[in-house]
């Protein structure tokens, strides 16, 4: 673990990009304890989701069962359907794709302006953004938040791929979803994570 300060990184990201050094001089900057090992050069996609999207906690994961489809040509309708009841419940009524971006500072650029985009359609941030081979981020307002919402996305994804099996999904309807997000117990499950 490393100790950042998420708004050098912020302020990094505002500036023309020059090359792979000037980031990797911002990641260095950016750490409270100067001994400290060099951040992941994906650090920028927690201090955005953290700061500017509130996020408590952020979990950034490579599931094989989630890579999987995500590698594939079905990863945006993975994303936009739900399956089961309890996918709703923690995962929301939808889930946040973003394109392949080599990571670093780039992706933390692309993974801000789709989630920008999600918060102008649904209304809030997402609690998974699927990244096109790459994997998955799971936030939350506490840590088991964000590990059940990796949990049910893992579980999502096997689902997925043993139904194609057996002729493939057949996702709830988009009245199910609704339905299913804006009951008052549900909500109080939800409750329970924060």
């Amino acid at each position: 673990m490393v100790e950042i300060r998420p708004e050098t990184l912020l302020e990094a990201l505002a500036k023309p990009a020059a090359g792979d050094a000037p980031w990797l001089r911002a990641l260095e900057e950016s750490r409270v304890a100067s001994d400290a090992r060099r951040p992941t050069v994906e650090a920028a996609l927690h201090a955005i989701l953290a700061v500017e999207f509130g996020a408590r906690f952020v979990l950034h994961t490579h599931p094989t069962a989630v890579l999987s489809i995500l590698c594939s040509p079905l990863a945006r309708a993975f994303a936009e359907q739900r399956r089961y009841p309890d996918e709703v419940v923690l995962t929301g009524v939808a889930s946040c794709v973003v394109p392949y971006i080599d990571p670093g500072r780039e992706l933390a650029i692309a993974v801000r302006a789709e989630v920008c985009r999600f918060v102008e359609k649904h209304g809030s941030p997402p609690a998974v953004i699927l990244m096109e081979n790459h994997g998955m981020i799971a936030v939350g307002s506490s840590w088991l938040a964000a590990l059940e919402a990796t949990l049910m996305t893992v579980k999502a994804a096997r689902i997925t791929m043993a139904a194609a099996v057996l002729g493939g999904v057949r996702p709830l309807s988009a009245t199910a979803v609704g339905r299913i997000d804006g009951r008052e117990d549900e909500q109080y499950r939800r409750s329970l994570l924060r």
